[in-house]
């Protein structure tokens, strides 16, 4: 008995041990511990999603928005504690209820979605919490799904990006991603901007884990990201695209892009590619055709460079448009190694040689500028290095290899555009030299960045980075790139009724890479001009790579129409007048 009652006492202090040692250590040794669980238990942090900013055009039309939607979450949890309190209901006869399981759920959810029923049932039973069952569902959609009461299902506040012009100016634009991060365009440069900050709160929930709204704390708003006000001009954007898209149809290139420029301010008033993708299907989208080849591109540029030869020349005063230079009748070897024009000209001067883009004119007119001062000169209008800043994702800086790398016929070659490598924004930016006066100014496709309440947070101003050649230098070039521009010129196709145009074509062969020479096939058809030639109001650059649907593939032939095309209707946009000069030669 004694030995019962001594088993007993023991019994029980050990129980009385044990439980005041597990005391102490919930009360005591992990008291932090256990209260952080069960504030976690009945706490709910929620994240608000911050609005990602816009992008607009130079006049305030939107080209990149966010969209309100919502994400279709199923709160696993609580959706169970409602069908088996509707189960128990209606096995009592008390109600009568449309959804008693999760499949009738799911069925319900996939006649509004469209979605297969089967594949939203396997995902709310694979969980025991919070469950995606669609990403970015439209606001009405979501008011269905609110009007039909499923159990357990909420939405999530997102955006959804949206561009309302589809393709147009994509490759400026770039996309984002799912996670809602700038991919490409200005959507990467200026991702920082444009992002903005999430909110967040804190509440609390009871045990069906539906929120008591009355306890909610810290609740932090988001704020919103800035707007980005670009340069481009929608309306010249589309009309630029338009005839890119008609120039596809009726040349069937390879591709064909255009910038169009302010001479006096570097700002980029339209950029356009063909092939082009609409960044709203990101689905459907072909990397072969999201490449922004107004950046990206590196091609040998043929009689377009030709503006830096004779800008050289006039700027030294090795020549001026009146000098004379004996073409050898269309055929010449420099080194033993042969080079020839497309005609067979004798005696022309500067002025006329810019007229017939004569290969041998201009090879004579760089010897006498010189190996080093040419290159100096290719250098300071912008060629061999980026322009862009960072703000046009992808930008190649060219090729230019430096005077000591020179062969003995490049002073022959590269003066007409071949043995270099240009960027058709190298291109524009170094016939706005020309355009404005002789000054190079920064090219800039970023305006201002804004809040989300409009006010300006900081501009990008146009900027001079250098002073390439004399004003008047500029002004006898221009004079010269007006006669490009005429019926003895190679640019007949580029006049624009009402208005003097100053331009360049531009007929480069293409290097087979395979046979390791230039082809006799592939071509790169370009134009350059600008209007009104007196008073430069923009310059354009039109490139058609690899025409093969019509009978020609030369610059002016080609490309030169597409700059006409557009120009005229850019003018009109513009309200440009026509000059009553101009008139009459036309009319002539």
């Amino acid at each position: 008995m004694k030995g019962r009652i001594i088993a007993v006492v023991f019994v029980l202090v050990l129980l009385l041990s044990t439980l005041s040692v597990r005391l102490i250590d919930i009360q005591y040794v992990n008291a932090r511990n256990f209260i952080q669980q069960a504030a976690k238990n009945h706490t709910l942090q929620m994240i608000v999603k911050a609005r990602r900013g816009d992008i607009l055009d130079a006049s305030g039309n939107i080209m990149a928005t966010s969209v309100p939607c919502r994400n279709i979450v199923a709160d696993t949890i609580r959706m169970r504690q409602i069908l088996a309190d509707r189960r128990k209901l209606a096995a009592a006869g008390k109600k009568k209820f449309q959804q008693v399981s999760e499949d009738e759920v799911a069925r319900e959810l996939g006649r509004i979605l469209a979605m297969n029923p089967k594949e939203i049932a396997a995902k709310m039973r694979e969980s025991k919490g919070d469950v995606i069952l669609a990403k970015r569902i439209g606001l009405d959609q979501w008011g269905t799904i609110m009007e039909a009461k499923l159990p357990g299902i909420k939405g999530e506040e997102t955006y959804i990006r949206s561009y309302p012009e589809g393709r147009g100016a994509a490759h400026v634009l770039g996309y984002v991603s799912n996670e809602g991060v700038g991919m490409d365009g200005v959507e990467r440069s200026m991702n920082s901007y444009l992002l903005g900050t999430d909110g967040f709160y804190v509440t609390e929930k009871d045990a069906r884990q539906v929120e008591m709204r009355v306890y909610r704390s810290q609740d932090k708003q988001p704020k919103d990201g800035y707007n980005i006000c670009l340069t481009i001009d929608q309306t010249i954007q589309h009309i630029v695209e338009e005839e890119l898209d008609a120039a596809m149809q009726t040349y069937n290139p390879s591709g064909v892009y255009a910038i169009v420029m302010k001479p006096d301010t570097g700002e980029i008033m339209a950029m356009a590619n063909r092939p082009s993708y609409d960044p709203n299907s990101r689905g459907q989208m072909d990397i072969k055709s999201m490449r922004n080849r107004c950046v990206a591109d590196v091609v040998e540029p043929g009689s377009t460079f030709k503006i830096v030869t004779t800008a050289a020349a006039l700027n030294e005063e090795v020549a001026n448009l009146d000098t004379v230079f004996f073409c050898e009748n269309g055929s010449w070897e420099y080194y033993r190694v042969p080079l020839h024009d497309h005609g067979s000209y004798g005696d022309l001067s500067v002025r006329q040689i810019l007229q017939k883009s004569s290969n041998i004119g201009f090879a004579k007119i760089a010897i006498g500028v010189g190996e080093e001062r040419l290159f100096s000169y290719i250098r300071a209008f912008g060629f061999g290095r980026r322009t862009m800043d960072g703000y046009l994702g992808g930008e190649a800086k060219g090729k230019l290899a430096s005077v000591d790398r020179w062969s003995k016929i490049s002073i022959t070659r590269i003066p007409i555009g071949y043995e270099v490598g240009v960027t058709p924004i190298q291109v524009v930016s170094a016939m706005s030299v020309i355009a404005n006066g002789g000054s190079y100014m920064r090219p800039i496709i970023v305006r201002e960045v804004r809040d989300a309440d409009g006010k300006e947070q900081f501009r990008y101003e146009p900027k001079e980075l250098r002073q390439v050649i004399r004003p008047e230098t500029a002004a006898r070039v221009l004079e010269g790139l007006e006669g490009v521009v005429s019926k003895e010129g190679t640019a007949a196709a580029a006049k624009v009724p009402g208005f003097r145009v100053a331009g360049k074509t531009g007929t480069a062969r293409k290097w087979d890479a395979e046979k390791k020479c230039y082809s006799r096939e592939r071509y790169l058809a370009s134009f350059i001009g600008f209007l009104p030639a007196d008073k430069p109001k923009f310059v354009m650059l039109v490139m058609v790579d690899e025409p093969t649907g019509g009978k020609s593939f030369y610059g002016g032939k080609v490309a030169a129409p597409v700059f006409s095309a557009a120009a005229k209707r850019i003018a009109n946009h513009l309200d440009l007048r026509p000059a009553p000069a101009a008139m009459e030669v036309a009319a002539r």
